[in-house]
């Protein structure tokens, strides 16, 4: 069993944030800049932790002093690690040399907080070191390796950093890693339900109703996403009637509000959408083609739209072709059949498959591998379903930009 390292006594910082009125500034407390504050040295100190076997260490710190009387502010921290007290490069940094010339000393971990307290998750540490140190396979680890922790802290207002990041002093860690095949999170998805999406009104009947009432936006080829979170941009080009209203929702089968996108998160709303009822949807005011894109980072959430401009041809039928049927033709089914012009199809898969989406009963129009569970199929070469002959997917094919999804089904 997991054991939790704990600290002894934790020091937590309040997360209430000062507001400013014209008429109650004079009141407020002015911000200074302090120049160091404290991480606290944990109980744990003298162990070597088993990182496989243990779920989380504690850390704590003092809260730093911005304001003459340290009034409590929301403040995010960030922790920090280096197995060799050197923190010159991160490893964003060294990954975004396409080179592959810089080298990492040091990794932010992904997850901040706004208290003086936190439980670092030995996954999360061991992925870093293992990431710093590029340790390809088992052999590569060390039985036990030191680690320095830091903490950064700044007062953010909106996602705005509001003033210059300060750092605590270092603690050194003594940690037993292990050798994890690294993975990528998965790009996050939205749904979009409604009255005008795929083949169900207002379908949000949990799974059960991906490919039919709830149709994901995609994966973008030449966008980026957050190797730690899967948070980004993802899109989705379609024709959407007029009168037809729709919303977003994040959790198959949850209406949650927090859970939920509607008009009022449209950037630059264009004249041919409108904010439709006391829920805000969103509502269709001229037909035709659009491309919708969302960026998923949390607490920034938006959407845009616009016109999509290039010629669209309408297909009558699609099919998959590959090792399950011999490379025969077999119908893929429409989705979006409530719009009157269906753009997105379906097909279960089974892993192991080796496959095309084309037009039925000629090769003239093909669309093959490109990358994995997500992304936008060309001419070249074949998709390749990962997993065992076991394993099922529900494959979702936009024919107008080429975009596929792969869902494991239960």
């Amino acid at each position: 069993m997991k054991n939790r390292l704990l600290l002894g006594a934790l020091l937590i910082g309040t997360a209430s944030l000062f507001t400013a009125c014209s008429d109650d500034n004079d009141s407020n407390p002015t911000l200074i800049q302090p120049t160091e504050f404290t991480l606290n040295t944990p109980t744990y100190i003298d162990q070597t932790v088993d990182l496989k076997n243990t779920e989380a260490l504690q850390l704590s710190w003092s809260q730093p002093k911005y304001t003459a009387d340290n009034a409590p502010l929301q403040v995010t921290y960030q922790i920090q690690v280096s197995p060799t007290n050197s923190f010159t490069v991160s490893t964003a940094q060294a990954e975004a040399d396409k080179e592959g010339k810089t080298v990492a000393d040091y990794a932010n971990i992904a997850r901040t907080t706004t208290m003086c307290k936190y439980s670092l998750l030995s996954a999360d540490l061991d992925k870093a070191l293992q990431t710093i140190g590029k340790w390809q396979a088992a052999e590569d680890v060390p039985a036990i390796q030191n680690v320095f922790v830091r903490i950064h802290a700044y007062i953010s207002e909106n996602g705005k950093q509001l003033n210059s990041i300060i750092s605590t002093n270092e603690v050194k860690l003594s940690v037993s890693p292990y050798f994890e095949i690294m993975k990528e999170a998965d790009p996050i998805l939205w749904y979009m339900v409604g009255s005008c999406i795929g083949s169900a009104e207002w379908d949000n009947g949990g799974d059960a109703s991906i490919g039919k009432g709830l149709v994901p936006l995609f994966k973008q080829a030449n966008e980026k996403y957050d190797k730690a979170t899967g948070a980004g941009v993802i899109a989705f080009t379609g024709f959407f009637p007029q009168g037809g209203e729709f919303k977003f929702i994040k959790v198959p089968g949850n209406w949650d509000d927090d859970k939920q996108i509607n008009y009022t998160k449209v950037k630059d709303a264009p004249s041919y959408i409108e904010d439709k009822g006391d829920f805000h949807n969103i509502g269709i005011a001229q037909s035709g083609y659009y491309t919708i894109r969302m960026n998923t980072t949390e607490g920034k959430e938006e959407v845009t739209f616009e016109k999509y401009e290039k010629d669209v041809k309408v297909y009558e039928q699609l099919c998959v072709a590959g090792t399950m049927n011999e490379w025969g033709d077999s119908d893929m089914i429409p989705v979006w059949t409530l719009a009157g012009e269906n753009h997105v199809w379906s097909f279960v898969v089974k892993g192991a498959d080796h496959m095309k989406v084309k037009t039925k009963g000629s090769w003239d129009t093909n669309w093959g591998y490109r990358d994995g569970l997500q992304g936008e199929g060309d001419k070249d070469g074949n998709l390749v379903i990962p997993g065992k002959d076991t394993d099922k997917y529900l494959l979702l094919f936009n024919d107008i930009t080429g975009d596929y999804l792969l869902i494991k089904q239960k």
